[in-house]
């Protein structure tokens, strides 16, 4: 039993690990806040979350498929039964929990999964597929991915269409996508012109930080296509100086001891993302009233607890948690 819990750096990024463990926490508290705040949207703390938690996710995920040799049938169904099927599986056991306790209709619930699959939770592993899968398909056509292609994804993207299988999620989320294999590709680059990185993206950030906290109000009208464009620029570019702040930051802290734990959880992130969206929709369903930091603490522990049990059985380790070792 113990030696589930040890962490072993030999062959692994250490600083993926942390940045991981980083992320699911916030995602864990950002969730716990969102089920247990009435007002959720109101509270500084998610708001601050949310501004980079799940783009930093995705980021991680095209800076680790960076290297990859072959996009072939094989990469694409190795992602599709670690991804698409824990998507599945989840929502249909809490599709089937929504009809028994809430006697919702069954068919409305396989057309909101379809048209929206941010409605049941757990959209990022639909739409994390979705951008191995534009990127494999993009390798296949020019196999050299260099930067006129990965532009072309993002531009690709763009075009489809908002109201179904999630695409609207793809669309913001393949820019953090294909920015992490782009970091990945110039990392010697970025190092090497590291303080001047630094720079820009702190100072990005604090300006961009300061005009988010203090509301300040667009010279521009809310609904005009500039404020929209504005808008969308100033998400990216706090979001990706939030991303690039935390990589520095954590490179230089990555040899401390004391994120060992941290460390750790970044091999559980999969486990734990899955397990606390379902046990925070029973906390909807059964409308359970949690402090939100009790509900952080008890979910986030039990998802650990609840992992390694599924671990020990063949069978729902690959449905429930896409692991196939």
């Amino acid at each position: 039993m113990n030696q589930l819990f040890k962490y072993n750096p030999a062959n692994r990024n250490v600083l993926i690990d942390i940045l991981k463990g980083v992320a699911i926490i916030l995602v864990v508290l950002g969730h716990a806040i969102q089920f247990n705040t009435i007002s959720s949207s109101n509270n500084l703390v998610f708001k601050f979350i949310y501004l980079f938690h799940m783009p930093l996710f995705m980021f991680l995920s095209g800076y680790l498929v960076f290297g990859t040799k072959v996009f072939d049938w094989k990469f694409i169904s190795k992602k599709f039964k670690s991804l698409v099927i824990p998507f599945l599986s989840w929502r249909v056991v809490t599709i089937v929990l929504s009809v028994l306790v809430l006697n919702l209709n069954f068919l409305n619930l396989i057309i909101r999964t379809i048209t929206d699959p941010s409605d049941g939770g757990l959209w990022f592993l639909l739409i994390l597929f979705f951008n191995f899968l534009l990127l494999s398909i993009a390798a296949k056509l020019a196999p050299r991915l260099n930067n006129l292609t990965l532009l072309s994804i993002i531009l690709f993207a763009q075009l489809l269409p908002a109201g179904i299988l999630g695409f609207a999620l793809v669309r913001w989320h393949i820019v953090f996508f294909i920015g992490g294999y782009l970091a990945a590709k110039y990392l010697g680059l970025i190092k090497k012109n590291k303080y001047l990185t630094v720079f820009i993206s702190l100072a990005l950030y604090i300006i961009l930080i300061s005009l988010w906290y203090l509301q300040i109000p667009s010279l521009y009208n809310p609904g005009t296509l500039i404020f929209t464009l504005l808008k969308r620029i100033n998400d990216y570019l706090l979001a990706f100086s939030s991303i690039i702040l935390l990589f520095f930051s954590f490179n230089y802290l990555k040899n401390k001891k004391s994120l060992t734990a941290i460390c750790w959880l970044g091999l559980y992130t999969m486990d734990i993302y899955v397990i606390s969206n379902f046990l925070f929709y029973l906390i909807t369903l059964f409308k359970l009233q949690i402090n939100y930091i009790i509900a952080f603490i008890f979910v986030l522990l039990f998802s650990i607890a609840i992992s390694l049990l599924i671990r020990n059985f063949k069978l729902p380790k690959r449905l429930l948690l896409g692991q196939y070792k």
